[in-house]
């Protein structure tokens, strides 16, 4: 497509989100105080769509792929467990955006690990399940 013409698709697709979002806002406001008065639903009901319909229009633009992913990793209770696995992420030059910490069922004292990750790719990940093996599980990418 050339330039120009999607330049007037952007400038289009702009303009229609800034609308849907001073429509919502519109909308919902008539809404609160239509409520207030306590009126019957039917009545409500067409705005409530109204506010569906704009939330969802209002967001015109694709999301950006912000390129996370969510690990689990079972750690064996010995000192340095979770150092070691936590340096084989920064190893790869991967930033830790959460760590959290569940206790393992059936089995005291062990724990599992659950770690969200910024930006790693296909090839990174199969290193860290390679490194890992059978105690890494990815929950998912996004």
């Amino acid at each position: 497509m050339p330039p120009a013409r999607r330049f007037w698709w952007a400038l289009a697709a702009g303009f229609a989100s800034e609308a849907s979002a001073v429509a919502l806002l519109a909308v919902s406001a008539w809404l609160i105080v239509r409520a207030s008065e306590q009126p019957p639903v039917l009545y409500l009901s067409a705005a409530v769509v109204g506010v569906r319909f704009f939330a969802i229009s209002r967001d015109a633009a694709p999301r950006r792929d912000i390129g996370r992913a969510c690990i689990a990793l079972d750690l064996s209770h010995e000192a340095g467990a979770l150092h070691a696995a936590l340096g084989e992420a920064a190893s790869r030059g991967l930033n830790l955006r959460s760590l959290v910490a569940r206790p393992a069922r059936g089995r005291p004292f062990h724990y599992r690990f659950y770690l969200e990750l910024d930006r790693p790719d296909d090839a990174t990940i199969a290193a860290l399940q390679g490194a890992f093996g059978a105690r890494m599980q990815l929950l998912g990418s996004y």
